[in-house]
């Protein structure tokens, strides 16, 4: 067996080496280089009564000390539905579950490791919710080793849950892998590692509309308060987008009197009475009876003024 020996190094215990910079490899945590040191004295005695002790020396062999931690973050539990004011749907309140599994590919023990998560993104946007506490995983699922003291080889496994706002649910639903995440992780001495690939989810798209309908008599012929032929209603028409996601070609089928409603009797004159947190609706060409694009949370109103008809009057 070939040996290796080392004479005095001084100055070497804690100094980097830079003529051996080439180890470290792009993107990975640079290794550092202390000593394995041993300071010895030669004694010995004259005439049985003077001791002599020469000048300590001191052997120093180099250990590299490569630190370097790697994160993997998964989607533990997909939105939920059951936590916010709708249980059908993911709303406001609702949460996502993230893991993150921490994985030491050095040769030193790090100490006090930890996930480092800024929080997900929705299409884009960054999240209006909140990110709870890192929690360790203990029994079930959980790593090789433990945060405080994770020796080289060795993972552990936190779990963290995040809580959505509406302005989550309506920046990301119905976009495939929408909600996208990645995160490093920390130790006493590595402030971050490389990033995580990103953690998936989406959020379902869920349309949906309401409508409220109120009718106003014009009371021009005998101030009755009770509808006669040759006077007139206004119909209003409130719709509101209370899904997801924007909606488009948004008008009213009105069927009055068994007849569909069209031409100059196509509830029209439509507006944006209420805009949704996501940006302006659209309307389009004014006063079709089609708002082009209607987003979600907002709501607008149609009208239309009818003459009623004797056929009304004798069937009423």
């Amino acid at each position: 067996m070939k040996n290796t020996h080392f004479t005095r190094i001084s100055g070497l215990k804690g100094l980097g080496i830079s003529s051996l910079a080439l180890l470290t490899a792009v993107g990975a945590v640079t290794p550092t280089y202390s000593a394995i040191d041993n300071s010895a004295v030669a004694v010995g005695t004259f005439n049985a009564a003077d001791d002599t002790t020469s000048a300590p020396d001191t052997a120093s062999v180099p250990v590299l000390q490569n630190r370097d931690l790697s994160i993997a973050k998964s989607v533990f539990t997909a939105p939920s539905t059951a936590l916010g004011g709708d249980a059908a749907n993911t709303d406001a309140g609702d949460e996502i579950v993230y893991r993150y599994t921490i994985t030491n590919n050095g040769s030193v023990t790090e100490n006090n490791v930890a996930p480092n998560d800024p929080g997900p993104t929705f299409n884009g946007a960054n999240g209006a919710g909140s990110l709870g506490a890192f929690t360790e995983v203990t029994g079930a699922g959980a790593g090789t080793g433990d945060a405080a003291t994770l020796a080289p080889g060795e993972t552990v496994v936190f779990e963290a849950t995040y809580t959505l706002a509406q302005l989550d649910v309506l920046n990301a639903a119905g976009v495939t892998d929408g909600v996208s995440n990645v995160a490093t992780a920390t130790s006493d001495d590595i402030p971050n590692s490389p990033p995580s690939p990103p953690a998936l989810t989406e959020i379902p798209a869920v349309p949906a509309l309401d409508i409220v309908k109120v009718a106003v008599l014009n009371d021009e012929i005998n101030a009755d308060n009770l509808a006669e032929a040759g006077e007139t209603i206004t119909y209003t028409y409130t719709v509101t987008n209370s899904g997801n996601v924007a909606l488009t070609n948004v008008g009213i089928q009105d069927t009055h009197e068994g007849t569909l409603l069209t031409g100059a009797n196509l509830p029209a004159g439509e507006a944006i009475t209420t805009e949704g947190p996501l940006g302006p609706s659209d309307i389009g060409v004014s006063d079709d009876g089609v708002i082009d694009t209607l987003e979600a949370g907002a709501t607008a109103t149609f009208t239309v003024t009818l003459t009623v008809t004797q056929d009304e009057v004798d069937d009423g």
